[in-house]
């Protein structure tokens, strides 16, 4: 999940209630293939991004701060149009960054290792999670932890080589939702109930004191072996995957 974002409270601006349909963008970098930007990437760091790469005490750790922060400011600076020095940022109550007014674009980060994915959209917050598809040592205790009472029941009655599929998306989902929210560990996972068809996007069937029929979320298909999810309250929109570093850096310096 996200470094920055494993959900905080969000100070993107508000989603335009005009805006019926949602257009988003969504960068996939694998960090690995950026060993050249290094320093272009440190160029446009701020002070206190370069002090806080300094603290890192593993030099793959360093790098993957800085690629992935050099990286994100390049995105918006094409995007915003300034250079990407210039990119400014403003954190919320619990440290997420938005960008100061009046830039008006909303995004979010979410990393595993060296895949970087940012989801960017002018209208609407949105919210993306990444986990590896793995099997878990304790899978169906995971389950219990984070889903509610019909989830973990539809959850346990699949044969047991699905369920490792069926917990990455629904937890992917729900992380998605809540960093789109920006309400952090403050919204119980089990206030969100996700449903995952075997083909098909998954559908957010509750959302307590929101309404879950307004929301859309999407399987991104980023790479094999990574399960990726869109959350944004908007239930139709577009969404444009964009992989590889030209996406990412296509930016002024």
């Amino acid at each position: 999940c996200s470094s920055w974002a494993r959900s905080r409270v969000a100070q993107s601006p508000p989603p335009d209630p005009a805006a019926a349909r949602a257009t988003v963008e969504v960068l996939h970098v694998d960090l690995a293939a950026l060993g050249g930007e290094l320093g272009a990437c440190a160029a446009v760091l701020s002070p206190d991004e370069r002090a806080r790469a300094e603290r890192y005490a593993f030099p793959r750790l360093k790098r993957r701060f800085v690629l992935r922060r050099g990286m994100l400011r390049r995105a918006l600076a094409a995007r915003i149009g300034v250079p990407a020095a210039g990119v400014a940022f403003v954190e919320g109550a619990q440290g997420k960054p938005a960008l100061v007014p009046p830039a008006a674009l909303h995004f979010n980060l979410t990393d595993t290792e060296d895949d970087v994915v940012v989801a960017l959209c002018a209208t609407h917050p949105v919210g993306v999670d990444a986990e590896r598809r793995r099997r878990l040592d304790d899978g169906d205790g995971v389950a219990r932890h984070i889903m509610g009472a019909a989830e973990f029941a539809a959850y346990g009655a699949l044969v047991a080589a699905r369920r490792p599929d069926v917990l990455m998306r629904v937890w992917t989902a729900k992380e998605a939702v809540v960093k789109a929210l920006g309400t952090g560990l403050s919204r119980p996972l089990e206030s969100i109930e996700v449903r995952v068809a075997a083909h098909g996007p998954a559908r957010l069937l509750r959302l307590d004191g929101d309404d879950a029929a307004r929301w859309s979320l999407h399987d991104l298909a980023v790479r094999p072996g990574l399960q990726v999810t869109l959350a944004l309250r908007c239930a139709d929109a577009r969404v444009t995957l964009r992989p590889g570093r030209e996406a990412a850096l296509d930016a002024k310096i």
